[in-house]
């Protein structure tokens, strides 16, 4: 899913509004087209009926926590990569074994997420994809 500067997917799931806005506007600014979700059943339910070429996750939510949406997100869609935002990095051990990308501890910069973002993206590209137009990529966008 590529387009405008790569037009990648991004879902960002926090409990926190004010961190989920931060990060869409950051992602949105830089030619991403960003989808939020504020608790992992949201989470899981977005991942169900959409396409997504990263998500973001938070640990520490309501209804079903990081650690849970993760497994069902990763069972369903194995091969979508997971970055892990949290202030709470003990509780990224309970993802041992799990297939995540990387954790990254808030307070974020922004652009280290970025740079995170980006450098998983580059690892995980379709080799499909890489040599195809942009302007192709985004036409081919619903």
């Amino acid at each position: 899913m590529e387009g405008r500067d790569g037009c990648q997917r991004l879902l960002i799931v926090d409990d926190d509004p004010a961190i989920r806005g931060v990060m869409e506007r950051w992602f949105v600014r830089r030619g991403f087209i960003v989808s939020v979700a504020c608790d992992g059943v949201e989470a899981v339910q977005q991942c169900r009926t959409g396409t997504f070429d990263l998500v973001t996750m938070d640990l520490e939510m309501p209804r079903m926590n990081g650690v849970e949406a993760i497994r069902v997100i990763k069972r369903e869609n194995p091969e979508i990569p997971v970055i892990v935002v949290t202030g709470y990095a003990h509780g990224a051990e309970a993802l041992r074994g799990e297939t995540i990308e990387a954790v990254l501890a808030k307070p974020l910069r922004m652009a280290e997420i970025e740079a995170a973002v980006r450098a998983v993206l580059d690892r995980v590209r379709r080799p499909s994809q890489v040599n195809k137009d942009p302007e192709e990529l985004c036409a081919a966008l619903p």
